[in-house]
């Protein structure tokens, strides 16, 4: 696991997120990087190298009505996020600071992502 670890009791936990991805993913190693940057605590999983990895993503998917051949997908929470990104949570909620580095990711560096096609 890299980044800081969560203080017990906080409402601002640190969630651990989960990157799937694989070793020639460029846009995983840029949110991997981005969420080191920032102190967010993740696990990679590589997908190509784990076959169990794979499948665990697959079924959160599924499980969530998802499909999609592209990588990353990151896993918050507990729900799977692929890379058409929406930044949404209600106006009078507070985001956790996993959830407000994501959005701020999301923010900075999603659209170019996306026209780099990684």
């Amino acid at each position: 696991m890299v980044g800081l670890p969560g203080m017990l009791g906080s409402r601002f936990l640190f969630q651990t997120m989960i990157v799937y991805g694989a070793s020639w993913c460029g846009a995983c190693h840029e949110a991997m990087a981005y969420m080191k940057k920032k102190g967010i605590p993740f696990v990679e999983k590589d997908i190509e190298k784990d076959p169990g990895a794979e499948r665990e993503m697959r079924s959160k998917l599924a499980h969530a009505g998802m499909n999609t051949g592209s990588i990353p997908i990151l896993d918050v929470r507990g729900t799977p996020v692929i890379r058409l990104w929406h930044v949404a949570h209600l106006a009078n909620k507070r985001l956790s600071p996993t959830a407000a580095a994501f959005r701020e990711f999301v923010l900075e560096h999603g659209r170019e992502m996306l026209r780099q096609g990684s």
